[in-house]
């Protein structure tokens, strides 16, 4: 099984999964860890027994906010224990929802790879966009 969890300092990680959901319905394989929010409920002993909870055959795919944070350097040093974890730092909620979605039949490192890049396309300055007279099309609420 594809798991996913969502490790970043404060309430994003909380944010994100709810938008997610929001957009896509409740994720049986999506959990959150919010860190540092509670001074003595280190998230990392949370983190610990969820992935303890996991099988080992499992695919974990952890998404933290910060490349070189502190929530992102503690779980960097599970990679080494733990060969099937794989760790995205910079997360955002496009990138979140390709990987939900990913094919699960293709190899984890390929799909990570192709959905970052799908994600970094995402991310556009609006004002240049407009000024080049680009097409864009926005969404209705």
């Amino acid at each position: 099984m594809r798991r996913f969890i969502v490790a970043t300092h404060a309430y994003m990680s909380k944010g994100i999964v709810s938008s997610l959901e929001l957009i896509m319905g409740p994720q049986e394989n999506l959990k959150y860890f919010c860190a540092y929010v509670e001074e003595n409920k280190p998230y990392q002993i949370e983190l610990l027994k969820e992935l303890d909870s996991y099988d080992p055959e499992d695919e974990i795919v952890i998404f933290t906010d910060l490349f070189g944070g502190s929530v992102n350097n503690e779980i960097t040093k599970l990679i080494h224990e733990r060969k099937n974890i794989h760790l995205i730092a910079g997360t955002n909620l496009i990138l979140l929802m390709s990987m939900v979605l990913s094919d699960l039949e293709s190899p984890i490192e390929d799909v990570i790879r192709f959905n970052i890049e799908q994600a970094k396309e995402g991310i556009v300055y609006c004002n240049d966009a407009l000024n080049e007279d680009a097409e864009v099309e926005l969404d209705e609420f």
